[in-house]
């Protein structure tokens, strides 16, 4: 894992325990083709009905095409490396929480991608 990479899973790992989210990383995901690979990291739920893989490098072709279920965010390790709360609340709600109303984080306030109850 590269600095920018460890920086980025920080931050994540931060927000999730001030936010009261799941977030694994590593995260060995399946894509379409069968074969297993390890993403850098997983926000459970938010994004996708299994959650959003996250990348710390803004390239499209880092990961081979995933399955329904999983959303997939490049995101750029100079944004992400320290966690700021306002900003991740913003981006997950654009995301969208998958599941039902009760397991929403408190500050969730369903956006166009909502999908509670799925």
């Amino acid at each position: 894992m590269t600095e920018a990479e460890a920086n980025v899973v920080s931050a994540w790992r931060e927000a999730a325990e001030d936010l009261g989210f799941q977030f694994t990383s590593p995260f060995i995901a399946l894509a379409l083709s069968g074969q297993a690979f390890e993403a850098l990291g997983l926000v459970h739920r938010f994004g996708g009905r299994i959650g959003t893989l996250i990348s710390a490098e803004p390239s499209a072709d880092l990961y081979p095409p995933v399955g329904d279920g999983y959303g997939v965010s490049y995101l750029d390790s100079r944004g992400y490396r320290r966690y700021k709360k306002e900003l991740w609340i913003e981006m997950l709600c654009d995301w969208g929480f998958w599941g039902e109303p009760s397991r929403a984080p408190h500050w969730y306030k369903p956006g166009p991608h909502c999908h509670l109850s799925e």
